[in-house]
């Protein structure tokens, strides 16, 4: 598994993309906080993974395009000013497939072999062998 570290926006121009078919941009806010990526992990044209915390990518996940995920909201309800506001990790289990167009929030698991459908927003963890379609 790689890990994205930063100190500040990283683009992932100067990732290793040998073991994996990424076609998108990731983004790291402030320092101490990671991207993980799996082995043989296709993220599609379009995709934003935007991190304040953690994100890990388990191998064998497939990510269609347009995909946002985002562990944090970016700011507090009542002060807009100091980002990154509440945040909480992100895990994408093994062999996991986010449809198109779907939206990823804070804090949730998507479980092994699990299958997200097209447009859907994910709030709440996914068990494995799931199908969620929303």
């Amino acid at each position: 598994m790689k890990k994205l570290l930063a100190t500040d926006l990283l683009s992932l121009e100067e990732y290793d993309k040998s073991r994996q078919q990424i076609k998108s941009d990731l983004m790291l806010h402030k320092k101490n906080r990671s991207i993980k990526i799996g082995d043989n992990v296709l993220i599609s044209p379009g995709v934003r993974i935007i991190s304040a915390e953690e994100i890990i990518i388990d191998s064998n996940v497939m990510i269609a395009s347009n995909v946002y995920i985002s562990d944090s909201d970016w700011h507090g309800i009542y002060d807009r000013i100091n980002t990154p506001g509440s945040s909480k990790k992100i895990h994408i289990e093994e062999n996991a497939w986010i449809g198109e167009g779907s939206k990823i929030s804070k804090g949730v698991r998507i479980g092994k072999n699990s299958i997200i459908g097209l447009g859907s927003v994910v709030i709440s963890d996914v068990p494995d062998l799931s199908l969620i379609h929303i």
